[in-house]
């Protein structure tokens, strides 16, 4: 007796009849063949954000006009003048300062001031030395200034016991003078010898 061919069977025919209805009811096929309808609508979609895109880059905003800051007004530095130099150096040197005046028909300057306090009296002129000279280089530069007075007061105490600010050092410099100085080299104890008019009180010399 012949055997029935194996496709002919029961079992077989079977397995072919799950296999087309798995085929036929795959839900990934959907997703794999995307519909027409929905392949136009994307390139649709595509063409116009492009459009958009390039209409932005044809007609870019306008910038908006940057407002300008307000323009910062510029203080002009007062030209310096014998006064103003003489005040500024006397008030960084000295104690206190009682008056610069300056006069320009003649050319003089004058300061009053009160000497600072140090250990000994020595010392305390060495510091009044030490402060006019630099006051004299700084007006040396003055052409217009013909003769620089130094009026140094300090607490001094007399015989009764009563204390005042009295002058203990006055110093006078002509332009003449002032001209042959070269304060590079120039000594403390020198400005006694070569200024015109110098005068300690004899408490400061005890």
């Amino acid at each position: 007796m012949k055997k029935k061919p194996f496709y002919t069977r029961w079992w077989f025919i079977f397995i072919v009849v799950l296999f087309i209805i798995g085929v036929l009811s795959d839900p990934d096929k959907d997703k794999a063949e995307p519909k027409a309808k929905d392949v136009v609508a994307s390139e649709k979609t595509d063409t116009a954000d492009k459009k958009a895109e390039d209409k932005k880059e044809a007609d870019p905003k306008k910038e908006e006009p940057k407002k300008e800051e307000p323009k910062k007004e510029v203080v002009k530095e007062k030209p310096k003048t014998p006064k103003t130099v003489a005040s500024e150096l006397a008030a960084d040197k000295f104690e206190k300062v009682v008056s610069v005046n300056y006069n320009s028909e003649n050319g003089r300057v004058y300061i009053k001031a009160l000497g600072k306090d140090n250990f000994t009296t020595n010392m305390i002129l060495d510091g009044m030395r030490m402060d006019m000279i630099s006051i004299l280089k700084e007006l040396k530069t003055f052409k217009e200034v013909s003769n620089v007075e130094f009026n140094i007061l300090m607490p001094l105490v007399d015989a009764y016991g009563n204390e005042s600010d009295d002058t203990v050092v006055s110093v006078e410099v002509s332009r003449e003078t002032l001209d042959k100085i070269n304060f590079d080299n120039f000594r403390l104890d020198s400005l006694e010898m070569v200024a015109d008019h110098w005068w300690v009180h004899p408490a400061m010399t005890k």
